[in-house]
């Protein structure tokens, strides 16, 4: 993820009103439990708490990602969090199809090519070093 891609994902997502962006970790879970059912079992059979978690998480990484002294330890507390969870490799990738969809859809005739891309390349970065924290 170059600094370009960084400017993209921050400004994407500024573009998305507030009651929409409220709306994503929704559209996420939804699309996550569509695409594998077996998702489920990850969450409480009610979401709200953890909707609000995964909209609070997204909002503080998408700010400091050009700030990798906080984003860093942020996301590996995360990391080691879904670990205890029993949260596996394919997991992460199930949440980033389901995050592109729920970008996409806040976005609308916004979201370019250019625009999935960054969204796509922040995603395996932070997913990445989210993986490798959970198998230490």
């Amino acid at each position: 993820m170059d600094s370009r891609q960084i400017s993209i994902v921050q400004d994407s997502f500024k573009s998305i009103p507030a009651p929409v962006i409220r709306k994503i970790p929704r559209v996420i879970l939804d699309s996550m439990f569509a695409i594998c059912p077996e998702t489920k079992s990850l969450f409480c059979k009610d979401t709200r708490q953890e909707r609000k978690q995964i909209l609070k998480s997204m909002i503080y990484i998408i700010e400091h990602l050009r700030d990798a002294s906080a984003v860093g330890p942020y996301i590996k507390t995360i990391a080691v969090n879904l670990k205890s969870k029993n949260v596996q490799k394919k997991d992460y990738l199930i949440f980033g199809r389901a995050l592109i969809i729920a970008i996409s859809s806040a976005m609308g005739d916004d979201f370019k090519p250019v625009v999935k891309q960054a969204w796509i390349s922040a995603y395996e970065t932070i997913s990445d070093i989210m993986n490798q924290e959970a198998n230490k």
